[in-house]
């Protein structure tokens, strides 16, 4: 739980409004984005597997909720998930795209949406092209999870994990 509180770090939320307040901390993760890549290069069974390594996700950090967001060159699919409801996402999910590859989207998107994650997660073959790392500046830890591409060694941001 965040029951615990600091000063080291500002609450966010109050920031913008010049209003300092101490900012929680604890074991317990607030929500995260999830980024699913829904490019013409990725089919059901990646889907499914990208869908696997979600509930993994879940099973170990627990997070309060979750923004599972589909993107090929544009967000073609947003979701939200709390607390129970993460148990069932895989069965009511639904998976929107087959275009392009542009990821750089998603942080668009969050930014858009004034979407506050603890982190963002990607889950993609990593076949996305060159990026400008000026596009993932969201000020938030940002990890790729890479399927099927064991070339894929460095994200412009963000730190890279291969799932098998």
């Amino acid at each position: 739980d965040k029951d615990n509180s600091t000063w080291r770090r500002p609450n966010r939320r109050w920031v913008d409004q010049e209003i300092y307040m101490p900012s929680a901390v604890g074991e317990a993760v607030g929500r995260i984005v999830v980024g699913i890549d829904t490019s013409g290069s990725i089919g059901q069974a990646e889907i499914g597997q990208f869908l696997g390594e979600l509930i993994s996700i879940c099973n170990h950090v627990q997070p309060e909720g979750i923004d599972l967001v589909y993107w090929d060159t544009e967000v073609a699919g947003h979701e939200t998930y709390q607390g129970a409801e993460l148990a069932n996402v895989v069965d009511t999910t639904e998976a929107k795209g087959g275009g392009g590859t542009s990821p750089e989207c998603v942080p668009h998107f969050i930014k858009e949406n004034r979407l506050d994650p603890e982190c963002v997660i990607f889950l993609t073959d990593g076949y996305i092209g060159r990026q400008d790392p000026n596009d993932y500046e969201i000020g938030k830890p940002i990890m790729w999870c890479i399927k099927g591409n064991p070339s894929f060694n460095e994200s412009v941001v963000g730190k890279v994990v291969h799932v098998e």
